[in-house]
């Protein structure tokens, strides 16, 4: 179960970086290739580490639940 926190820190990654860079598209579409273009450019413009570790297991956890609910293979 995930703290309150938490929740709050993967939604404030969700919708700052990753819902900006990727939200538009369909499941389908995020593949390995967009996901590792989107994770460079986010570390090209980023003086933060751990923002850059914070926005990326947020979309871990994201496409694990797509995974888990059977919205992509």
């Amino acid at each position: 179960m995930l703290t309150p926190a938490a929740i709050y820190s993967t939604e404030e990654s969700y919708r700052l970086r990753v819902s900006p860079a990727l939200g538009s598209l369909p499941l389908g579409e995020i593949t390995r290739e967009r996901v590792e273009l989107f994770v460079g450019e986010l570390i090209a413009s980023s003086s933060s580490r751990r923002m850059v570790t914070k926005t990326v297991e947020a979309l871990r956890v994201i496409l694990a639940m797509a995974v888990e609910w059977n919205r992509i293979p």
